[in-house]
């Protein structure tokens, strides 16, 4: 029962996270597309906070807050991500050299898929959308373990504060 429960709940924190991405609330395609990434964020983090609660047999928080936006993504230094998968790695991650920088995979198999198709060391600014090398980037992971690949601090920081702003304009 608690398990169907979780599903739902989860379920619908997806669907929650998808109505605000949808809603008119961005002025452009551009920055519509960075909110949804950030309600996405929003919306794993509230489904683990909802887990742990069931876990630990608290019950279902009704009215749960995902409280501050940069509670919501944790950094991880480059060693603990493969980059192949843009997951948190469980065991320690494998490093492979490619033109000089340095990248990681869990085992062989990923190292292999680096060197073989070097279009997975980039990945896109969750902010700015510009590309960015994984070997340069600033990482964070959210709730799930999905790693955010962020071309500075400063990104991160634009990235998270919109989250802030949102929050405030909904306590209005």
């Amino acid at each position: 029962m608690k398990k169907e429960y979780y599903v739902k709940t989860v379920f619908l924190s997806v669907l929650a996270a998808l109505a605000i991405a949808l809603a008119p609330s961005a002025s452009n395609a551009e920055d519509q597309m960075v909110q949804a990434r950030l309600n996405a964020i929003k919306a794993t983090h509230l489904a683990s906070l909802r887990s742990e609660a069931l876990k630990t047999g608290n019950g279902f928080p009704r009215n749960i807050q995902a409280g501050p936006s940069s509670s919501w993504l944790k950094r991880v230094t480059p060693e603990e991500v493969n980059m192949v998968t843009n997951r948190v790695g469980k065991k320690s991650q494998d490093s492979v050299i490619i033109n000089g920088k340095t990248y990681y995979g869990s085992g062989e198999g990923y190292a292999s898929t680096l060197l073989k198709n070097h279009s997975l060391t980039h990945a896109s600014d969750p902010y700015t959308g510009n590309k960015v090398d994984k070997a340069d980037a600033v990482i964070f992971v959210d709730a799930s373990g999905r790693a955010h690949y962020f071309e500075s601090t400063e990104s991160y920081s634009a990235f998270i504060s919109l989250g802030e702003k949102t929050e405030a304009s909904l306590a209005e």
